[in-house]
């Protein structure tokens, strides 16, 4: 059976972020972004989950394993801000948003975060719904946030 496996992002995974981040988003950080991000900024963590195939069992042409989405956070003091979360396509609803959300959430606790912060769109009912499941609530909104003019909500959860 495939085994779902959480790990820290590293460079040798940008190619597919870049990849999975154009499915997902209709305005994408670029590969050379999401390197300056992973590579260049020390407030920067990803968490990746990678699906590692048993010998047998991995479908036809496919590699060993393959990255199944990333979730990128900045640490500032004691405040985690979450700036993308994204599972491929084909894997979502199986939970493997909520299961890297809860690694990257821990991981910032143990650096030391109180406080966690995101923007998400105003329409992506889903993702404010995983949110709120982790104890984020809605504290506002950014008019005209995204290059389409939709509306970016404020979200934010304490912890001790």
């Amino acid at each position: 059976m495939a085994e779902l496996v959480i790990r820290k992002g590293e460079e040798k995974d940008l190619d597919r972020m870049a990849e999975i981040e154009k499915i997902c988003f209709s305005d994408p950080w670029s590969r050379e972004v999401l390197y300056d991000d992973m590579v260049g900024n020390r407030l920067s963590t990803y968490v990746v989950a990678e699906v590692v195939y048993e010998a047998g069992e991995r479908p036809e042409g496919c590699p060993c394993s393959e990255l199944a989405g990333y979730v990128g956070f900045w640490m500032v003091f004691d405040e985690c801000q979450i700036n993308n979360v994204a599972v491929r396509k084909d894997l979502q609803r199986r939970h493997i948003a909520s299961i890297m959300l809860s690694a990257a959430m821990d991981a910032a606790k143990r650096a030391g975060a109180k406080v966690f912060t995101l923007e998400v769109r105003a329409g992506n009912e889903a993702a404010k719904a995983l949110y709120r499941k982790f104890g984020f609530t809605e504290d506002g909104m950014r008019p005209n946030y995204y290059s389409n003019g939709e509306d970016a909500i404020l979200m934010s959860c304490t912890v001790d």
